[in-house]
């Protein structure tokens, strides 16, 4: 009995010291245990959607990783609609203690489902799936019925609006679309003394542009019979070709990005990253390797897609609204009353606001804001098609871009090959 004792514990120090020589072989560590790596990988996984492409996870997960980033949101939501619930049919005192009631059963309910998997009371779901989201659609609609006589109506709109805003709400998380905006404009922020210098020097050209249009008289008899609304729908012409221009681009640029050729230049790379794997060596022998790349998903090539667009998107906007507060307070101080009562008849002028401003009057209309707004709009278009054709503008902007992409693909390319944890309920 002793002896198959021995014999056990020698096949287990045996499967141990394998296990540790397959984690020295990945990465040289002061501490690789199971957990080490499992937070290693966990904390890659956050990095990576802090940046805006949480579909560079590997395995990425409708249920454990888009529906429990959802859920804060959605717990949210389903306790507001649950306290409005219930119309004017309860007050005061006894509603708060139905609403009470129903958070409690709320609550319960969470419990019970923490119970049946397993796991501790008040525990954080690692996984929701359908029943969850089910519950969430169904029962503030039916909650609702107690508090109309239009049962079915209240209901049936009670549900569709819970579905559309789960179906935003995935959208919007799938795709890490806040985190996207913020790394978006932190990437700006970086590149802003670039950008006022790309636009400085867009200007001279907008410049031509408006001593036709800005200072013609049938430009502004145009904004005369503008209506918000046909203002709104030229303008969003003008920024949807833009959209459609940059949309062709995008999918050039990422074919080239996710390209690297040893485990050396991917090590240089994430090196230079605030990432976890920053300080991760990867093991010599491993990078004397063959290196071969591993191919983005769909939802992967997606996301970056979506990145670069939002981007490109946000630099377009910018650009306009900088060079329509040029232009608008250009108009302002150069074109007077007496220039617009001879442009224009009396009675078509749209005066928002007037006034006196270093001894002299002013006047804001509603023609200066279409002129300008005009302006903007075609000169955003020139600038994005300027600084994603041109060699020089894409140099001093877009490549940088590519860069950081590149350090965020290298990086993915090293938590690859980090061990898969094993499933959890």
């Amino acid at each position: 009995m002793a002896f198959f004792k021995k014999r056990s514990a020698a096949k287990r120090r045996k499967r141990k010291e394998s296990a540790d020589r397959e984690a020295d072989k990945l990465y040289q560590q002061g501490d690789e245990s199971a957990e080490g790596m499992a937070s290693l990988r966990d904390d890659t996984e956050v990095w990576l959607t802090h940046q805006g492409l949480p579909h560079l996870i590997d395995h990425y997960s409708i249920k454990h990783d888009i529906f429990t980033r959802m859920a804060p949101f959605l717990v949210f939501a389903f306790f507001v609609e649950i306290g409005f619930g219930f119309g004017s049919r309860f007050n005061g005192l006894v509603r708060l203690e139905i609403v009470g009631l129903f958070f409690l059963a709320a609550i319960a309910g969470a419990v019970t489902l923490n119970l049946a998997r397993d796991r501790h009371f008040f525990a954080l779901p690692k996984r929701i799936g359908v029943l969850e989201i089910t519950i969430f659609i169904l029962c503030p609609a039916l909650l609702s019925m107690f508090s109309s006589e239009r049962l079915l109506y209240t209901f049936i709109l009670i549900a569709v609006f819970n579905i559309i805003l789960v179906g935003g709400s995935f959208v919007l998380t799938s795709y890490g679309v806040i985190p996207m905006l913020v790394w978006t404009l932190g990437f700006m922020r970086k590149q802003s003394s670039e950008m006022v210098r790309l636009i400085a020097g867009s200007l001279p050209m907008s410049l031509l542009f408006a001593g036709f249009f800005f200072l013609n008289t049938e430009m502004w008899q145009i904004a005369a019979d503008y209506t918000p609304l046909f203002y709104a729908i030229n303008v969003g012409m003008i920024l949807v070709s833009g959209l459609i221009f940059i949309s062709s681009r995008i999918p050039q640029e990422v074919m080239s990005l996710e390209r690297f050729n040893s485990w050396e230049e991917v090590r240089e790379i994430v090196a230079r990253t605030d990432s976890p794997l920053a300080d991760v060596e990867i093991d010599k022998e491993t990078s004397k390797e063959e290196f071969v790349g591993v191919p983005l998903s769909r939802g992967a090539t997606s996301n970056i897609e979506l990145l670069l667009l939002i981007s490109q998107v946000v630099r377009f906007l910018m650009a306009g609204l900088v060079i329509g507060a040029f232009f608008f307070l250009l108009g302002i101080f150069a074109i007077r009353r007496v220039v617009i009562e001879q442009w224009l008849r009396y009675e078509h002028i749209s005066e928002i606001w007037s006034g006196d401003i270093f001894g002299g009057e002013v006047m804001i209309t509603w023609q200066l804001v279409v002129v300008s707004g005009f302006i903007a709009s075609f000169s955003s278009l020139q600038f994005v098609v300027r600084t994603m054709t041109d060699q020089d503008y894409r140099g001093r902007f877009f490549e940088d871009m590519e860069a950081e992409l590149r350090e965020i693909l290298a990086v993915r390319r090293q938590y690859l090959t980090l061990p898969e944890p094993q499933d959890e309920n």
